[in-house]
């Protein structure tokens, strides 16, 4: 499994697609930190925590097409694979940015908005929007880089 070396996991889908057994771990790891978000409960909703799960909902989905698209739609191949594998190690190195974004917004909300406010505010919701659309953006380049490779080479697949 991988957890950071992106393109040592492309190399490896070209050469073949992952079997069930390897990607399982991608599946269960990807859906859970994909629910992590709605295990909390917010105290004080407003407009822009409803705005944030419009967004953490319709983004996904539109995400999941866009990218079924770059791995060549109904006929590409083994998207599954490529599908959860790329967006677990992915989703590993946008932590960095994510963890400096959210230290640049508490300091806007310490030091800018001099209190750190319970509500969530407009600049949070379309911060992390934005991110969204670029992490699907950036997975959708390199299943299609997956994608165009391998239906040049079709695995070098050789019978005995």
């Amino acid at each position: 499994m991988y957890f950071w070396n992106i393109k040592e996991l492309k190399e490896k889908l070209k050469e073949k697609p992952l079997s069930d057994y390897e990607i399982f771990p991608y599946l269960i790891l990807t859906i859970a930190f994909e629910l992590l978000p709605y295990s909390s409960s917010w105290s004080n909703y407003n407009k822009w925590d409803y705005f944030s799960e419009i967004h953490m909902f319709l983004i996904p989905i539109l995400g999941l097409i866009y990218t079924y698209h770059q791995n060549k739609g109904k006929n590409g191949t083994n998207f599954l694979q490529r599908y959860f594998s790329l967006n677990w190690v992915l989703g590993i190195r946008f932590l960095i940015p994510i963890i400096t974004l959210m230290i640049v917004v508490l300091a806007i909300d310490l030091f800018i908005v001099e209190f750190l406010n319970d509500e969530t505010s407009w600049y949070e919701s379309v911060t992390f929007m934005l991110l969204e659309i670029i992490f699907y953006y950036r997975l959708g380049v390199h299943i299609k880089d997956v994608a165009t490779h391998t239906e040049s080479n079709s695995y070098n697949l050789k019978e005995p």
